[in-house]
């Protein structure tokens, strides 16, 4: 065998090691992390490596950013001047306790950290999906040495269709010690949770199943969808955040924002929540990139999908 086949054929073997791909979906693995695409053009990137600002603060990693839009311009923001602990696509709480010992601030970055022990990409038709096994830390427990609470996390992004990317988020939490409970922020605003730091348009507006929804400093009761349409990149287009019918806590209550923030589903609020050694904990979301979609019939269809 010729030095140059062999060179090919190591080649093409580190390739098939390193990226998944499913028609026009793939994944590829990264010293930072898995960059999701579809058909050749990036789609976003779920970080596994560790980031911090450049002075070493508010590091974090368990998250995705850049996420692109339909017109391949990025949508999301990380570390944001105004607010440096904000990162793309998110789900992070301020309280976090073991009984009555707070364990640091996973939403500011402070005393916390996610360690990521495992990704497993999955083979699913029409979309790219994987599996992180990510375990809680903090310096507050056992000096960082010990979890806490084991998250998994399964991220599929659908192939698009009219002018329709669909991006799933299914987070399940089980805690390894008794008492673990997690809240949003300690104050009337309560926020916490699943949570969007996307680029936001002068001209945006925002909806739900009732029409047009105003935002307010306090959480705002919204139904379980939110639209947000505007000029995103170059042209109008449409970003949509659904929550699955079976996640806890009804009404909805959405922390919103037009300018310098996050958009965040408010749960649980103020009040912590407890989270099982046994039966883990289940928190289902679907974004929606779109340009004029039904985000009604949008929302029926993902009703309707069964349990992870």
């Amino acid at each position: 065998m010729k030095i140059g086949t062999v060179f090919v054929i190591i080649t093409l073997a580190l390739v098939s090691l390193c990226s998944t791909a499913v028609g026009q979906m793939r994944i590829v693995k990264t010293d930072e992390g898995y960059q999701f695409s579809e058909g050749g053009k990036p789609v976003l990137f779920y970080r596994t490596k560790v980031r911090t600002t450049a002075s070493g603060t508010h590091a974090r990693s368990n998250y995705c950013h850049p996420v692109y839009g339909l017109d391949g311009k990025v949508l999301t923001e990380d570390f944001p001047a105004d607010h440096p602990h904000h990162r793309g696509i998110f789900w992070a709480w301020h309280q976090v306790y073991v009984g009555e010992r707070p364990m640091g601030d996973m939403w500011a970055c402070q005393d916390f950290a996610w360690d990521i022990r495992k990704v497993q990409v999955l083979p699913e038709p029409s979309a790219a999906a994987l599996k992180a096994d990510v375990y809680w830390t903090s310096s507050q427990w056992k000096d960082g040495r010990e979890p806490f609470v084991h998250e998994t996390t399964t991220i599929r992004v659908h192939e698009t269709t009219a002018d329709t990317r669909l991006i799933d988020f299914d987070i399940e939490m089980r805690a390894l010690v008794d008492g673990l409970r997690i809240g949003g922020s300690n104050d009337v605003k309560g926020y916490g949770g699943f949570s969007t730091r996307i680029v936001l348009p002068a001209d945006m507006q925002m909806s739900d199943t009732s029409g047009p929804v105003t935002p307010r400093n306090t959480a705002v009761p919204a139904g379980d969808w939110l639209n947000f349409a505007g000029t995103f990149g170059d042209a109008p287009s449409n970003f949509a955040i659904l929550v699955h019918p079976s996640h806890p806590g009804q009404p909805r209550k959405w922390i919103l924002r037009k300018a310098g923030s996050a958009q965040n589903l408010a749960w649980p609020g103020r009040e912590p929540v407890a989270v099982s050694t046994k039966e883990p904990l289940v928190l289902r979301y679907r974004l929606v990139l779109h340009k004029d979609a039904d985000v009604n019939e949008l929302f029926e269809a993902y009703r309707e999908l069964p349990k992870p």
